[in-house]
């Protein structure tokens, strides 16, 4: 639906993945000096946590998706990722987008298994580059704060569940995950916390208390130093979106 009559939202930094399909040339996506013209030619797979100025003046139907996925892409390689769509991706995306605003049980769950169909398809794209697997002890480590993510989480604790020195876990963080491991521990939390703010009616200190920040204030002054939204801002764009599945 072209609802986005202003789509200028500069330093955007959102803890999810992206998919993004415009049905008609006009928005573009900055990041850095490079820019990304979006329109039916251009399929744009946005990773998280990364900053970029989204630009558009004129409303665009637009097909997206956000989710989280496990795997980084290879830095060497320039990100967001702007593909050409192919044939298959394109039929999934209009079959896709032919369903929504349909919210009977059954079609939810066909526009949920059409979405992963079309992650599966694109993320499996060969000229897609990803960092090497990551080591059992990081896997173990991810895997723990993913789900510990409430509980106080220091790096020398994190270390000792796999049995290294809190320097090589730093070191092995940052070599296959790009982030230091408390880096990595206020990803997980903000984007648990964001779930929340988008899809609870849960006040401040208990999202805080809930994603494992100490404080209301806390998470506040983190969540806006990390996205340039404050988590009511944050909400009141997510609530004030067109209804979704």
């Amino acid at each position: 639906m072209a609802r986005n009559a202003h789509w200028t939202f500069l330093d955007v930094y959102n803890p999810y993945w992206r998919l993004i399909y415009d049905w008609r040339p006009d928005h573009k996506i900055m990041h850095g000096n490079r820019e990304i013209s979006l329109g039916p030619d251009h399929l744009v797979l946005h990773p998280g946590h990364v900053h970029c100025d989204f630009r558009g003046e004129t409303p665009v139907p637009t097909t997206w998706l956000h989710f989280s996925y496990k795997y980084r892409p290879d830095l060497r390689q320039e990100i967001p990722f702007d593909l050409e769509p192919a044939e298959t991706e394109v039929r999934l995306i209009k079959e896709l987008s032919g369903l929504f605003g349909k919210r009977q049980a059954q079609v939810r769950q066909r526009v949920f298994c059409l979405s992963l169909a079309l992650l599966q398809v694109v993320l499996s794209r060969p000229g897609l580059r990803w960092l090497e697997e990551t080591p059992p002890a990081i896997s173990r480590v991810t895997e723990y704060v993913r789900e510990h993510f409430a509980e106080p989480l220091y790096n020398d604790a994190l270390a000792r569940r796999v049995s290294v020195s809190t320097r090589v876990l730093t070191r092995l963080f940052r070599k296959h995950l790009g982030v230091s491991p408390a880096r990595f521990v206020a990803q997980v939390r903000l984007r648990e916390a964001a779930h929340r703010l988008a899809n609870t009616p849960l006040g401040m200190e208990i999202i805080a208390e809930q994603t494992g920040f100490p404080s209301g204030a806390y998470f506040s002054r983190a969540f806006k130093q990390h996205t340039g939204l404050s988590p009511a801002l944050f909400r009141q764009q997510r609530v004030a979106a067109p209804p979704s599945l």
